[in-house]
């Protein structure tokens, strides 16, 4: 963990030379902020749960259940030959290798992070509320395939999300949907049906994310000629500034989340003159250590997402059904998503600049190991996820705590060390992640 980093380092110091007084207090600094994250995350209802429902069990985004219940299926096909075992037994648990596609061709694309999470919020959503109207048509009587239901919701998802890979994905959807067939487990029939339900969902799912896409068009312009601390951009327009205002997923705002977070101290203010001497004393004091962190943590845009749904698929795999794993994941996926809208609302309300603007002035031939996303500084949204998915995934299984814990604080450095954030942000970041994460839990 960065605390234990830290200690090492002062440990390496000590047989190098006499620390400084700057250095003592970065280290101090830097103690208080994992100190922060481990209270933050603490308070966090931690005691085991079970796969009982969240507040969106009504539905997270569908909002006419009865309406998609009542369509007839779809007409019979005949099942196309069997693949290899192997390709077959990728699909054993459908709703995470929905996921893992999705995280495969993210990497492809280097979707931004933003749109990452969006993107994975809608996919995972939409498994949840498609396995929940296959449940209540169970319930009425009717057979329906859960493979089926996914292949066809998921599919037209990803197609929206990434179109230059539609071929792709209609491939491993045509081999997702059949497999249960193959395995003399479901007939043509309740296929017919899965992919009827799958559809509709998708259908009305599509229709919120044209939506909001419409919401993220626009660009704006940076701030010129702006004081001492005040961020701008000079070499991009400023990344996404709508995102903020956009809808999030089963909530009616956002309120509870961007009120978590007060204005950072004024630039002259002793704690952020403080924050910045604690920010050049760590760009001062870099190892291949802090760079090895940086490295697997900017490696590629969406790195924070996927590190965390690969924990949530983790945990999901353990509990009985696939709609109580796709809720899982809906769960930590959409409040990763408000995470970041709250984030974004919050940083173009405050304006903070970001470290660059400051240390290209102050230290001599410094550069920064990652260029900074054009937006400001306050609160890390980085940090902001991977608190909003660690806060669910111990509410359920406190097992793992300090795993979760060891990669939020390693990203927390990461973000410090790599030249992108000032210390203060970590702390406004995580207390919009725990608020994001208490929204989707019941």
């Amino acid at each position: 963990m960065w605390c234990h980093d830290a200690a090492r380092a002062s440990h390496r110091r000590r047989h190098d030379r006499r620390p400084d007084e700057r250095t003592r207090r970065c280290a101090l600094l830097i103690g208080l902020v994992v100190s922060l994250i481990s209270l933050l995350v603490g308070c966090a209802p931690v005691a085991d749960r079970p796969a009982s429902p969240s507040p969106a069990d009504a539905g997270w985004i569908v909002a006419d259940p009865a309406a998609r219940l009542a369509e007839p299926p779809g007409e019979t096909e005949t099942p196309p030959p069997a693949p290899t075992d192997a390709v077959v037994h990728a699909w054993d648990d459908p709703v995470c290798a929905w996921v893992q596609r999705e995280i495969q061709i993210s990497a492809m694309d280097q979707t931004d992070l933003p749109r990452a999470v969006q993107g994975m919020a809608y996919l995972t959503a939409a498994m949840a509320d498609a396995l929940r109207l296959a449940d209540q048509a169970q319930a009425d009587g009717r057979i329906i395939s859960a493979n089926a239901v996914l292949a066809a919701t998921a599919a037209p998802i990803l197609t929206t999300l990434h179109p230059l890979h539609q071929e792709i994905v209609a491939q491993q959807a045509a081999t997702a949907t059949w497999v249960v067939v193959w395995q003399s487990e479901e007939t043509p029939q309740s296929v017919a049906a899965g992919q009827a339900l799958g559809r509709r969902v998708a259908e009305q799912v599509l229709t919120r994310m044209a939506q909001d896409s419409r919401m993220a068009l626009h660009l704006g312009t940076a701030p010129e000629g702006v004081p001492e601390g005040i961020w701008t951009t000079r070499d991009a327009p400023p990344l996404l500034p709508t995102w903020g205002q956009m809808r999030p997923i089963g909530l009616t705002s956002l309120q509870p989340l961007t009120q978590t977070v007060s204005a950072p101290p004024a630039w002259t203010d002793a704690v952020f003159v403080a924050d910045r001497e604690a920010f050049a004393t760590t760009q001062r004091t870099l190892t291949e250590a802090d760079r090895a962190l940086v490295r697997r943590w900017s490696a590629i845009p969406a790195r924070v997402r996927d590190r965390w749904m690969q924990h949530a698929c983790d945990q999901a795999a353990t509990l009985p059904t696939d709609r109580a794993r796709a809720q899982r994941l809906a769960q930590v996926s959409v409040a990763m998503h408000h995470a970041t809208l709250a984030t974004w609302d919050r940083a173009y309300a405050y304006q903070v600049a970001r470290p660059a603007q400051w240390a290209i002035h102050v230290l001599p031939d410094w550069t920064p190991l990652v260029e900074s996303p054009a937006l400001p500084s306050y609160p890390a949204g980085e940090v902001a996820i991977g608190s909003a998915a660690t806060t669910v995934l111990t509410a359920y299984d406190s097992t793992h705590t300090a795993l979760f814990q060891a990669d939020l604080a390693d990203l927390a450095r990461a973000s410090v060390v790599s030249g992108q954030h000032w210390p203060l942000d970590i702390g406004a970041g995580q207390r919009i992640g725990v608020a994001a994460a208490m929204e989707v839990l019941p």
